[in-house]
């Protein structure tokens, strides 16, 4: 999540109505690779294996969080232009 969206999505919850889940996981729905990431900031980059204990894949369970609010899916495009957009790139 861009931090832009991030702080929409803290205020929408905390304006919410009624009791939140105690716990409640804050992300996009869906994931995006980070080579994805980098192509969309067109930052140069080199592949390479992964070790075995590498993690291939991490995504939150975001179902809690989109029935409280609806969220887009996460793109790598959006999230660039977020951290642009808020001085991170």
């Amino acid at each position: 999540i861009g931090p832009v969206s991030l702080a929409r999505v803290l205020a929408a919850l905390l304006a919410a109505p009624g009791a939140l889940p105690p716990v409640l996981n804050v992300a996009l729905p869906g994931g995006v690779e980070m080579a994805a990431l980098l192509h969309a900031a067109a930052l140069p980059f080199t592949l390479r294996p992964a070790p075995e204990t590498a993690c291939a894949e991490m995504v939150l369970d975001v179902t809690q969080l989109c029935t409280l609010r609806n969220q887009p899916p996460a793109t790598a495009s959006a999230l660039i232009l977020e951290a642009r957009a808020g001085g991170l790139l």
